[in-house]
């Protein structure tokens, strides 16, 4: 027997043996058996992979995920491709923390194995989601940056053509995107950013309008105004080009036509974000096509409750000439048609009549405030039953304008009928009608939302037109605002020769925090950064057991961390290298005011600085870690800012390390107060009690009025009974 096969032997039996050892938990043994086997001279590669993922398997259950990591590319080297080893890298990854790179190991152990291994590849499915939910909302933002990149990338969606910034930029633009969209209230785990972006990641489901809607709002937070409108606009032709396969499906067309409507308003919407979200002094700020867009919003999706706040805050800012503009731009655009899709279902199949009536009304005395949501639906609704319209969509508002002391509204109505029909007659009947006025007052005073404003109702008009031949040609034409920026051809083709300029910066540049150090946990592994609150406020903390998670400053030259809480001062350098002896190779000093760490023979200085305030030098201590080189200190406070003010605790709080470092922002983390000295922390204590000691009796002195004024109104509500009930006595006394 050959030595080859005689090494070959003893691998296998070694792995075995590894084996043996990992199944019984034993995966600090089981490391050392693989290694032995991995060290084998004469086996060859034959096998090798399997062990290397095996012992990666063992190293990232003992938490030793850096050297997991390199046995999995180690093994992935051996056989390119292999699903396994890329879970193993992934899971590596993910204990890593490194978020990112786990995600697309996940997806590439997903693409590997193929449709035949459902139940694993749901498996992976299961583990991707989880790091995705397990990011930070900076990695999100990244994942978020990555995608629309790859996008570009394939050619799916346009380079920035007008504005850019860089990537950090977008990063931190993302970041701020993701936070609003969170603080805005949006719980549903399914919808937020975090499912969105495990589903593009996994299934590549990032369509083109969608990504143009993002991209659009990216660039509104990093100040990229024009590339955030041409973004939008693209976002809007995109929805309209997607949707319009579904003219010719009858089976899909109510479902597909909703759908359609949530979409674009959503894109309009971003659209008029775009033109609107920095001030009015900024020079591609539009307010005029901001609230055209926002009305268009409405108009599409008339019940979301943002989109008519923010139509409402923009429509104020706006003079009457820009008004009038606006409605200009609204009829140019056919903004009030949008139910005109749902009139092309059938128009030529059955050889249909549309008719449409425009009315306006003019209401007396009436103001915005009688115009309530309530009474705009209702308002629809009573034209709709008048003129037995088969959907509410066949009514709309179209305009509203304040005229001197009168209130006037325009309403469009649609009627889709055969010709001779009853309902053509009855259009058209409604629109000759002499008494007209006086009918619609009854219909409206006859609502019990509209009776307030039907009584205002003064005169009323209507123009009643047969548009079925405009319906035809619409139906024919492919053209939708902005569908030249979608449409190949001659306009792109005429664009082509600017697409080869760069884009410029913006105007004003975003802000990027933490350019001087970032906030990290123990290990140096980065941490959720926190929620601002407002005048920069921060949660302070007296009881130990009630602490969050420590956090660190790191500088940006990563040349240490600290962290600080009432009474300490912890600092751990980073750059001192490992394998010393303290007491023979360190030189520390410390002294009231200044801290310092050297190297004895060498001469070169880990850290040197004047402190922010002063230290205790006997209280103080350092040590040092053979294994990692880190030196840790533990600084006792003077806090002499304690003596002259007790109750102001946020005193004895260090803005920053050293003299010559920059501040750390005073909202970043919470306070840690839970060390304060014993006589302080008794004057807190005593303080708290007697606060909710007088909590208490405010407590009990409002809960003894509000129990007095409901005996009052009771008395005073029995009393009027008793009186009605007198009265209703006398008056059948005297009638008997």
């Amino acid at each position: 027997m050959g030595s080859s096969n005689l090494a070959r032997m003893r691998r296998e039996y070694l792995k075995k043996k590894g084996d043996g050892e990992l199944k019984g938990e034993n995966y600090g043994k089981a490391v050392a058996v693989y290694s032995e086997a991995l060290a084998v001279e004469g086996a060859g590669r034959d096998g090798s992979h399997l062990i290397l993922s095996n012992r990666s398997l063992a190293l990232g259950r003992v938490g030793r995920f850096a050297e997991a990591c390199e046995d999995a590319r180690r093994a992935l080297a051996i056989v390119p491709g292999w699903h396994k080893a890329h879970w193993r890298l992934a899971s590596s990854l993910r204990g890593m923390k490194k978020h990112i790179e786990a995600v697309y190991e996940y997806k590439r152990c997903y693409d590997a194995l193929g449709d035949e291994k459902a139940e694993e590849m749901n498996e992976v499915a299961k583990e991707m989601r989880r790091t995705v939910f397990q990011c930070r909302r900076e990695e999100l933002a990244d994942l978020v940056v990555r995608r629309l990149q790859l996008l570009q990338d394939q050619g799916r969606i346009k380079a920035p053509e007008t504005e850019d910034v860089s990537d950090e930029e977008k990063i931190e633009a993302a970041f701020r995107h993701i936070k609003a969209s969170h603080q805005r209230g949006n719980s549903d785990e399914n919808s937020s950013f975090y499912q969105k972006c495990f589903e593009w990641h996994l299934q590549d489901t990032l369509g083109e309008s969608e990504a143009y809607a993002i991209r659009s709002a990216i660039y509104c937070r990093a100040k990229c105004l024009l590339q955030a409108q041409l973004d939008a606009k693209r976002a809007v032709a995109s929805t309209q080009q997607y949707y319009a396969s579904y003219k010719s499906s009858k089976s899909q067309h109510g479902a597909a036509m909703m759908k359609k409507y949530s979409d674009l308003a959503k894109a309009y919407f971003q659209l008029g974000i775009a033109y609107t979200c920095e001030g009015k002094d900024h020079t591609d700020v539009d307010l005029v096509e901001g609230v055209k867009c926002f009305t268009q919003a409405c108009e599409y999706n008339g019940h979301d409750d943002e989109y008519q706040s923010k139509l409402k805050e923009q429509s104020d800012q706006l003079t009457p000439e820009q008004t009038q503009r606006v409605r200009d731009l609204l009829k140019e655009a056919q903004a009030g048609e949008y139910g005109q899709d749902y009139l092309f279902e059938n128009v030529e199949e059955e050889e249909l009549q549309v008719f449409e009536l425009d009315a306006e009304l003019t209401f007396n005395g009436a103001t915005h405030r009688d115009l309530t949501a309530a009474a705009r639906e209702e308002l629809r609704k009573v034209f709709a039953k008048e003129l037995q319209c088969k959907s509410l969509l066949e009514v709309q508002l179209s305009w509203i304008r304040k005229q001197d002391e009168a209130l006037m509204i325009g309403l469009q109505i649609h009627a889709k009928c055969s010709e001779g029909d009853s309902r053509s007659t009855l259009v058209k009947e409604f629109a000759e009608k002499p008494s007209a006025a006086a009918d619609v007052k009854a219909m409206l005073v006859g609502a019990e939302a509209l009776r307030h404003l039907g009584e205002k109702l003064g005169c009323v008009s209507f123009d009643l037109r047969d548009m079925t031949q405009d319906l035809h040609s619409k139906q024919v034409s492919e053209n939708f605002e902005f569908s030249h920026l979608v449409d190949g051809g001659a306009a792109s083709a005429a664009a082509g020769e600017d697409e080869a300029a760069l884009p410029s910066r913006p105007k004003t540049d975003i802000e990027l925090p933490y350019k001087l150090y970032r906030l990290v946990k123990e290990d140096g592994s980065p941490c959720e950064r926190a929620d601002k609150h407002a005048f920069c406020m921060s949660r302070v903390y007296y009881s130990q057991s009630d602490l969050p998670q420590e956090v660190y400053v790191q500088l940006c030259d990563s040349s240490l961390r600290w962290r600080q809480s009432s009474d300490e001062v912890k600092i751990i350098l980073l750059q001192v290298p490992p394998g010393l002896k303290a007491s023979r190779d360190l030189v520390v000093e410390v002294l009231p005011d200044f801290l310092s760490c050297s190297h004895r023979n060498s001469g070169k200085v880990y850290f040197e600085g004047q402190l922010c305030r002063g230290v205790i030098p006997e209280q103080c201590l350092w040590e040092y870690e053979g294994d990692s080189g880190h030196v840790t200190f533990y600084l006792k406070k003077m806090n002499l800012e304690l003596l002259s003010k007790s109750h102001q605790h946020a005193e004895m709080w260090w803005p920053k390390l050293c003299a010559h470092h920059s501040e750390i922002q005073w909202d970043d983390y919470e306070k840690d107060y839970s060390d304060l000295p014993s006589e302080i922390m008794k004057q807190h204590a005593n303080r708290e009690e007697q606060s909710k000691l007088l909590n208490d009796l405010e407590y009990k002195e409002r809960m003894k009025k509000e129990q007095l004024q409901e005996c009052d109104d009771l008395r005073k509500r029995l009393r009027q009974e008793r009186l009605a009930q007198m009265r209703v006595g006398i008056v059948e006394a005297i009638r008997s």
